[in-house]
């Protein structure tokens, strides 16, 4: 008998992500590890640094102390970023950068107890805050400007100097 798929809340894979202020909150737990994480800025942008901080421990035993492979691909599955990341103190830490808006997949893969684990978690990107032409164009504004002033310098002096 074939039953239907479990949504993507069900799914035993699936990182929970809730917007705060702080950040999107990354929560997950089985019976043996549970994790706990933030992605900082929020919402994070296109273009824009983002950083993943996580927590991972055993619910029994030693710490939780190997490191963890972090992936960050877009809607397609194309790959952005791969990263082995070493636990620094108590947590994890690792930038990324989306290239365009658009929701992104991040993976967090590690072992415990012998057993290879991978979670997933759908982040939200959006464009930037000011559109890019705009920023553009400001800047080329700029230039433009600061190209003038120096041509206007520059003549000047011809003209002082000729008289």
């Amino acid at each position: 008998m074939l039953g239907r798929p479990a949504a993507a809340a069900d799914r035993l894979d699936q990182i929970s992500v809730h917007a705060q202020a702080d950040g999107q909150r990354l929560t997950w737990a089985d019976t043996e590890n549970q994790l706990d994480g933030l992605v900082t800025p929020n919402p994070p942008r296109e273009g824009q640094p983002l950083e993943v901080s996580l927590q991972l421990n055993a619910f029994e035993g030693p710490s939780f102390s190997e490191p963890v492979t972090l992936s960050f691909r877009d809607a397609s599955g194309r790959r952005v970023a791969n990263v082995v990341a070493a636990r620094e103190r108590n947590h994890y830490r690792v930038r990324f950068a989306a290239p365009e808006e658009g929701l992104y997949a991040l993976d967090v893969l590690f072992q415990s107890g012998g057993r290879t684990k991978l979670l997933h978690a759908m982040i939200p990107v959006e464009p930037p805050k000011v559109p890019r032409w705009i920023g553009l164009g400001l800047l080329g504004l700029l230039i433009a400007g600061g190209m003038g002033l120096t041509a206007r310098r520059v003549l000047g002096r011809d003209k002082v100097s000729a008289s």
